[in-house]
């Protein structure tokens, strides 16, 4: 989990926008939202304004300008195929596999806004303007690996449209499960996250067959260590177990 875009130690400051940095800055809102960092109100709000200050006015989509600090992480532009990332630092902040931090704030931004905010319908058009990708199978957006950012984020941008996608979308969760507790090429944790915050009777069958499956070791495994990953990690079990009796 070293890999990890940021450990956090990169950074003195403990408010929730890092002005030196936009990908720390969404990692610690949606530490926010998950109840993982101390905030308050303001601490949003001022976050939030920096991030919709970053617009690139000259984009049709909702894109954000990355700061310098973040273009040297990455590896910065490519101008013929757009931003060219080292995927190893881009990571879900449960550390597992690649994050679309433009998706992330869409999510991010419609829990926090005002519904009649400008930026709000403007972030909803170019989420449903970008995805599904074409010739993506049904019930994902693109891969297995993406569901638990988009699906969550598609009920907040058009419930009628998830609701359409939803009996597709679990089929193909039930379909990818390992042995025991985790389906293939889904992010484990994330997903579990994902799902908690969907809330629909599916999402609560799914979690339920998880948390049977779970072991205790596996929340002894993360109880100790207080980096980011493992504090994700942490509540997605725990959030799991919830629903042992459901």
């Amino acid at each position: 989990m070293a890999n990890v875009m940021y450990s956090g130690t990169e950074f003195r400051s403990q408010d929730v926008l890092v002005e030196t940095s936009l990908y720390e800055t969404l990692y610690r809102l949606q530490e926010a939202h998950y109840g993982l960092r101390p905030h308050t109100p303001q601490q949003i709000r001022d976050a939030l304004d920096w991030i919709e200050s970053r617009q690139d006015p000259c984009s049709r989509r909702l894109v954000f300008e990355r700061t310098d600090f973040d273009r040297e992480m990455t590896g910065g532009y490519r101008a013929a195929s757009g931003e060219h990332v080292k995927v190893r630092y881009i990571k879900l902040p449960t550390g597992e596999g690649t994050w679309n931090s433009a998706v992330q704030f869409i999510r991010l931004l419609l829990n926090w806004e005002e519904p009649s905010v400008e930026i709000v319908q403007r972030a909803k058009a170019s989420f449903l303007e970008a995805y599904p990708f074409p010739h993506a199978a049904p019930g994902r957006f693109c891969c297995a690996r993406c569901n638990a950012v988009y699906q969550p984020t598609l009920r907040l941008v058009d419930s009628e449209q998830y609701d359409a996608q939803e009996p597709a979308f679990f089929e193909t969760l039930r379909r990818d499960r390992a042995e025991g507790h985790r389906w293939k090429q889904h992010p484990f944790y994330y997903t579990i996250l994902a799902l908690d915050e969907i809330g629909t009777d599916a999402a609560r069958r799914e979690l339920h067959h998880v948390a049977r499956h779970i072991r205790p070791s596996l929340l002894r495994r993360y109880q100790a260590k207080d980096d980011r990953p493992s504090r994700f990690r942490r509540l997605a079990i725990e959030t799991a177990l919830k629903y042992v009796q459901v």
